[in-house]
């Protein structure tokens, strides 16, 4: 709770310490002796320099925790949008492709009911970190919301999103996951589509939701759109 209190008010908390640091600097040098005020105004300065880095830093963490999701450590759905956008208008002016691949955990709520939210989380964790380890460092994946999933995959094929979310699929499929000594089994439905124009990422992600949909419906499958 404190952490999440500074980091709300981060700016005001960091501007009232330094204008307070400089008021007791400036009462030393009014009523203090001068090699006393030096000496303060040496510690001020000091204090100034990590008061600096510290709200750098600061800064730096506020702003990539804007687009991360807490749980999975995965980018959130606001950067997807941003890294989708980018790569359709790149699509459009290399008349290259753009691919995305949609997902969902199978019976997630499930998981929830029987064996409680801690075990889902880690269920989340587990796939996300699936992800992580078999994609290219030019795709992004991100947790869309939910038991959801969705990741950009620039310069790619229906094909070859095709052959992706399958290896993704069986990888997911063969992960072992115990909680509390019993194994899970956990799959995975997956909708693909590429676009070779630009067409908005509303419109791609309606494509790939649509193939999610057929997926979902048989379960543990790979469903590609158009």
């Amino acid at each position: 709770m404190q952490s999440k209190f500074f980091i709300r008010n981060a700016p005001a908390i960091i501007i009232a310490a330094v204008v307070g640091i400089h008021l007791i600097g400036f009462i030393a040098e009014k009523y203090f002796i001068q090699t006393a005020s030096i000496w303060i105004w040496l510690v001020v300065a000091i204090i100034d320099l990590v008061f600096g880095f510290k709200s750098g830093r600061l800064i730096q963490e506020l702003y990539r925790g804007r687009f991360k999701d807490s749980l999975t450590g995965l980018n959130n759905r606001e950067f997807f949008y941003l890294f989708l956008r980018e790569q359709l208008t790149k699509t459009r002016k290399n008349a290259s492709q753009t691919a995305l691949i949609m997902i969902d955990i199978d019976d997630f709520k499930q998981v929830n009911d029987r064996h409680g939210h801690i075990a889902g989380d880690k269920v989340l964790r587990m796939v996300a970190d699936v992800f992580r380890k078999h994609i290219r460092a030019s795709d992004v994946a991100v947790r869309w919301g939910g038991e959801e999933f969705a990741i950009v995959l620039p310069g790619t094929t229906t094909e070859g999103a095709h052959l992706l979310a399958e290896r993704l699929r069986r990888h997911v499929e063969k992960q072992e996951f115990v909680y509390k000594g019993r194994r899970l089994q956990v799959t995975i439905s997956l909708g693909v589509a590429a676009v070779d124009k630009y067409i908005g990422a509303e419109g791609l992600v309606e494509l790939a939701d649509k193939a999610l949909y057929k997926a979902k419906m048989e379960k543990n499958i790979v469903s590609v759109c158009c």
